[in-house]
């Protein structure tokens, strides 16, 4: 007896297996892709100010945002508002000559 032989039940637990496994699999794609997908701002109305000078300074106004330097980054965390988030500023280095 062929165990793969269509009409043998052993056949149709095969497809199920392969098609849960194909869903699975684009599930676990789907969701690795949405994670691993970074969120950049792409113009200066993305992050609601101008220039990164102008978020600075509001944020430096806002009583919600708390600061610490890590690896010479400044990081501001907002919990609430309309600044709310986590901020990263690269560290200032001297101009290049």
């Amino acid at each position: 007896m062929n165990i793969g032989a269509p009409g043998h039940p052993g056949a149709r637990r095969c497809q199920q297996s392969s098609q849960e496994s194909k869903i699975r699999l684009t599930v676990v794609s789907v969701i690795a892709f949405s994670i691993s997908t970074p969120v950049f701002a792409q113009d200066s109305s993305a992050i609601g100010f101008g220039t990164v000078a102008e978020a600075y300074a509001a944020l430096r106004k806002d009583a919600k945002a708390e600061f610490s330097i890590q690896e010479g980054w400044v990081i501001a965390k907002v919990t609430g508002g309309p600044n709310s988030g986590v901020w990263s500023f690269t560290p200032q280095r001297a101009p290049r000559t």
